[in-house]
């Protein structure tokens, strides 16, 4: 190569690469709207179906009847969890429809008040609109995967409100090679963010308890509440590995939803704090600490891995992120109670960030979310906590339920 050539060389290969910058940031800022969009309808039919009414036989009915309009939907829709959902490979063209309807699900599921986030949906739908706009601009493969990829990474940052958290999802990891999606992250957040001031929606950030020890050096018993807490999100899995065979042994799809919502709506309508994705009800857990039940909290806990277990095996689309952090918060706030050494904020964040570093095993994007959605979190026990969390991993033992992508099962 003459030294004339080399500009036109080092040309050629920066073009490619603006194009992905560009690409990347535009689409995620209409991801990240789009996303929005879809929370809000969620939210909608969620508000539609309660609207405060909380009465046993009224939780049991409404559940029953999502489980209806679930198992139907499972006729033709596509089944597939987060993690699947967001690996860019999966999807073909052709797919399209049975996306959509996977979306539709999802908002079903988390309207009718499965224990479930709404991520997963959130998800299928950028993944749906995806398709729509790698089909008409994508000049390559790897421009094709970068387009499905950064939707889902617009799609989670927006949700979570963390930047950060959708590049790093997938593959758990940031570095270089995910600056593009970076890129896509933050427009998707800032996309999410403009539709949700325009939309005039209220924000609704966790009710987690003020910290009393801030400057104080960490007491040691913070590792009770991560190593409890790394238990039950290897619990959570072997629950929801379990519940998945037991269902699949009763037939079809539709025979596996309708049988699991019926269970489902039993479990809901004894303890109406288990609906939903947790994240509203973060307030409960100070006011069972403040009153001394530890009990209550070690129930809920359980009781919380376990209806959305149940949830996921039955065929109720969406996520396990906030379901895990409120029963890891829960038994968080227990042993702060057991323990009255022990901060109850710092408490919270170990159990939360422990149960999810086990049960989703992607430690680099729980640490980063639980920094952005936790204002003030003691970045010492989160890290603690997230340390046990994936030494926990390394040594549970030799298990379907427990090896590879946790939600291989399903």
């Amino acid at each position: 190569m003459t030294r004339s050539d080399a500009p036109a060389a080092a040309g050629s290969q920066a073009a490619p690469a603006r194009r992905a910058y560009l690409v990347a940031t535009g689409y995620g800022l209409a991801a990240g709207a789009v996303t929005c969009l879809t929370f809000f309808l969620m939210r909608g039919v969620q508000h539609l179906v309660w609207d405060e009414r909380s009465q046993w036989w009224y939780i049991a009915l409404m559940v029953l009847f999502g489980g209806a309009l679930i198992a139907a939907l499972r006729r033709v829709s596509l089944d597939a969890d987060l993690d699947e959902q967001v690996d860019p490979g999966r999807v073909e063209p052709r797919q399209w429809r049975r996306i959509g309807l996977l979306g539709l699900s999802a908002i079903i599921a988390v309207g009718f008040g499965g224990a479930i986030g709404p991520e997963a949906g959130l998800v299928a739908v950028v993944t749906e609109l995806s398709i729509v706009v790698r089909g008409r601009i994508a000049r390559s493969r790897a421009e094709t995967e970068l387009i499905t990829e950064a939707g889902s990474a617009a799609a989670l940052s927006g949700f979570y409100g963390a930047p950060p958290v959708g590049a790093a999802y997938r593959q758990d990891a940031l570095g270089p090679g995910r600056l593009p999606l970076l890129c896509a992250s933050l427009t998707g957040f800032i996309g999410f963010a403009l539709t949700w001031r325009l939309l005039d929606l209220e924000t609704h950030a966790l009710e987690m308890p003020a910290s009393t020890s801030r400057g104080a050096l960490l007491s040691p018993w913070i590792i009770v509440p991560a190593l409890l807490s790394s238990a039950l999100g290897c619990g959570y899995l072997l629950t929801r590995h379990a519940l998945a065979r037991l269902l699949t042994r009763m037939g079809s799809p539709v025979t596996q939803t309708l049988v699991g919502s019926a269970a489902l709506a039993l479990v809901l309508a004894s303890w109406p704090v288990l609906r939903f994705s947790g994240h509203d009800d973060f307030g409960a857990l100070g006011t069972w600490a403040a009153g001394g039940a530890w009990d209550v909290l070690l129930a809920a806990g359980c009781a919380k891995v376990a209806a959305t277990a149940l949830s996921l095996a039955a065929g109720w689309r969406g996520g396990d992120v906030f379901p895990l952090m409120f029963a890891g918060g829960a038994v968080g706030a227990a042993t702060a109670v057991l323990l009255p050494g022990l901060d109850l904020q710092a408490a919270m964040v170990a159990g939360m960030s422990a149960a999810c570093v086990v049960g989703l095993r992607k430690p680099v994007a729980v640490f980063v979310l639980v920094l952005f959605i936790v204002p003030g979190a003691d970045a010492v026990a989160l890290a603690v906590a997230c340390g046990l969390g994936v030494l926990a991993l390394q040594v549970l033992p030799d298990h379907p339920a427990l090896a590879g992508n946790p939600h291989a099962s399903h």
